[in-house]
């Protein structure tokens, strides 16, 4: 009897003790698996791009939520393009209403959402988004560009840093072309440059993560890499050991990473409708699909999963904290 006893006690103990292996290889798929939260977890969701009105926005909404209520997100990050095609004109313009408010109804989806601007976001008033912080309580975008610390277990916690991609490029900068954008003229990028720079060497944590709406390498067949990131962002990126770049822009989703380089780069712009994806060598996964990015961070690692809006896991990472 005593043996027995003994065996049922190490038999518990074998099925509820989580893997001591060591992370996954970064970039590497891992077989799916049930998101189960734990204590020492932080979790969130990326979306992008998701202010249609579409079908298709609806349909992911409510994916999120049947998501959600199991995965129990802390937060949502929203990579920018809120409101297609012009942006918001005040703190009470209707869109506020039919793109947001009345769509991401669900009780598990009322936690904050962290937001950065995109380029559709900037032609009416890009300010108001901003405004719009004190008057919701889930909305946060406190700046143009802010940051934020949030703990894990023990003394660990990761640094979001959230940008304002828009007045980084040079066409919507100083292109008389784009005549609509005229807010990205007034934004001064060498003073967010140099922001950047202060809070990534001033940050202790050990997990960095940066949230953009454009990316800085892009395997699209529509966009492609931003030659003004990968001049000015990428080099920050790698010298200060951020672990994860955030974007949009693309609508569709991607992983890619250079062999050799610190950071993996996530693309989750399809929130509301898509464009056809590519591929290239850095390229680690793309799909054509509307789906959003649910991210699992622990103190020696991360876990991202894609899903699709009829809930399908199409693809599941992890990497450690290097």
């Amino acid at each position: 009897m005593k043996h027995l006893l003994l065996f049922l006690i190490l038999l518990t103990a074998c099925q509820t003790t989580p893997p001591q292996d060591n992370p996954p290889v970064t970039g590497a798929p891992v077989p799916p698996s049930k998101p189960a939260p734990r204590p020492d977890t932080l979790r969130f969701l990326v979306l992008g791009d998701w202010g249609w009105g579409s079908p298709e926005q609806r349909a992911l909404a409510a994916e999120m939520d049947t998501f959600s209520r199991q995965f129990k997100p802390h937060f949502i990050v929203s990579v920018g393009d809120n409101f297609y095609g012009y942006g918001v004109e005040s703190t009470t313009d209707p869109l506020w209403k039919t793109m947001f408010e009345d769509v991401y109804t669900a009780p598990s989806l009322q936690i904050p959402w962290y937001v950065a601007l995109g380029n559709h976001d900037y032609p009416k008033n890009p300010q108001a988004q901003v405004e719009y912080s004190a008057t919701s309580p889930r909305w946060r975008m406190p700046a143009r560009y802010f940051t934020f610390s949030r703990k894990l277990q023990g003394e660990d916690a990761v640094r979001f840093v959230f940008l304002d991609t828009n007045p980084m490029i040079d066409n919507y900068r100083n292109n008389p072309a784009f005549p609509e954008y005229p807010n990205a003229s007034k934004q001064d990028p060498v003073r967010q440059r140099a922001w950047l720079d202060s809070v990534l060497r001033a940050s202790p944590e050990p997990w960095k993560i940066v949230v953009g709406h454009h990316p800085v390498y892009c395997a699209g067949t529509y966009y492609l890499d931003t030659p003004e990131l990968l001049e000015h962002l990428r080099p920050r990126l790698e010298t200060n050991r951020v672990q994860a770049y955030f974007c949009g822009h693309e609508h569709n989703l991607q992983h890619l990473n250079v062999p050799g380089e610190a950071t993996d780069y996530f693309i989750s712009g399809s929130g509301g409708g898509v464009r056809t994806v590519g591929r290239d060598a850095r390229t680690r996964f793309s799909a054509t699909e509307n789906g959003f990015a649910a991210v699992s961070i622990r103190t020696d690692s991360l876990f991202l999963q894609y899903r699709n809006k009829t809930g399908a896991l199409i693809y599941e990472m992890g990497r450690g904290r290097n």
